[in-house]
């Protein structure tokens, strides 16, 4: 038996010790009138590491209502399938199941499909409807545990996008602890889910710590999850653990895209690592990426702020051989660097020729000029 026990404040998990279950939570004081405790009448074949108690979602802005029956209106006219996912309408199930508040309600709400015949595709569309990261745990133990569905990756991973929206970080960790138990295999979509939504709170070891498990459990990332990360470590002048994110990227065999490039060469800047900036061109050609005007402002601002002007020289040099587009940032470096070169006609030049390449001087030309 499983007693859910639910108040209508909102509810915060605290971290769960190792030697208890991932979902058990000490007994919280009721503050409101409107506090219930629910009995189960459907046994749970939970395996051991389970609890026997579990908070489930109440909604605080809802008051009490009776249980509804199940309203005859979400049929529709069946269709000759196996399942009847053809004959309920999932836009009027979904509103009711908004309205319920409480497991009972949800339980006899749901009772008419508890023998399956609402397929698992269904329940998950359905279940992804919903945006109640409580209502969304009763659902999916309706879903495991009372209409005993096969567990399935893509309805935890709704529920985890729930969960981590609403920034309950000890139950994503247990629902991806339940999902290893039901012997479900976490998908991309998983750790992506997990990196993204603890590198959005600024929780940068916690989100490495769910890369280091995906890449275990050999599951590939996609750029866009490799990218974010490194452009979170620069913007946090961490530029060893961006630089070990590009490396596993290339390890993984994903080709870095322009922006990718772009950030790593600012990286190998920031670290004064030179030659590694400078040789990120040549990689860029080699896999079919032409380097950008951010590709050169940023390699000439980098050696001008290490007051290495003949490097920078160079590289604008190569931007002018390759017919490199120019822009304010550049053109103003530019003008620093032949300032400190004593290339004095050089920088009138470069200055009175900007307004011809529609590029209007500021206050930074005409100081440094």
């Amino acid at each position: 038996m499983c007693a859910y026990s639910l108040s209508a404040t909102s509810m915060q998990v605290p971290p769960y010790p190792a030697s208890c279950s991932i979902f058990t939570s000490p007994s919280l004081p009721f503050t409101t009138p409107h506090s219930y405790t629910f009995t189960s009448t459907v046994p749970k074949p939970r395996l051991p590491v389970f609890s026997a108690t579990k908070d489930i979602w109440r909604n605080p802005k809802m008051t009490p209502s009776s249980p509804p029956s199940h309203p005859p209106r979400h049929r529709r006219k069946l269709q000759g399938t196996a399942f009847l996912d053809h004959t309920i309408d999932m836009d009027d199930l979904a509103a009711s199941i908004r309205a319920t508040q409480n497991d009972h309600d949800l339980n006899s709400l749901l009772s008419p499909y508890k023998s399956r015949s609402l397929s698992i595709r269904f329940m998950v569309s359905l279940l992804s409807r919903e945006p109640d990261w409580r209502r969304s745990l009763a659902i999916l133990d309706w879903i495991n545990d009372v209409a005993l569905y096969t567990p399935s990756v893509f309805a935890y991973n709704v529920v985890l996008r729930n969960v981590l929206r609403a920034g309950q970080w000890d139950l994503a960790h247990g629902l991806f602890d339940e999902m290893r138990h039901r012997a479900l295999s976490p998908d991309r979509y998983t750790y992506s889910t997990l990196i993204t939504a603890f590198r959005k709170a600024g929780m940068f070891d916690a989100a490495l710590s769910w890369l280091q498990k995906m890449e275990q459990d050999r599951v590939s990332g996609d750029l866009v999850l490799y990218s974010n990360l490194i452009e979170l470590s620069r913007k946090l002048c961490d530029y060893t653990k961006a630089i070990a994110i590009f490396s596993r990227l290339k390890r993984m065999g994903i080709v870095p895209d322009l922006v990718a490039f772009n950030s790593m060469i600012n990286v190998f800047g920031k670290a004064k690592l030179f030659r590694e900036a400078r040789g990120l061109l040549k990689d860029m050609r080699a896999v079919g990426i032409a380097p950008d005007t951010v590709s050169y402002s940023t390699l000439l601002t980098m050696y001008v702020e290490n007051e290495k002007f003949l490097e920078a020289l160079g590289v604008f040099r190569e931007m002018s051989e390759v017919k490199c587009g120019l822009d304010l940032t550049t053109c103003n470096v530019m003008i620093d660097v032949y300032g400190q070169l004593d290339m004095a006609k050089e920088a009138d030049r470069l200055f009175w020729s900007m307004r011809k390449m529609g590029i209007e001087p500021n206050v930074v030309s005409y100081n440094t000029l």
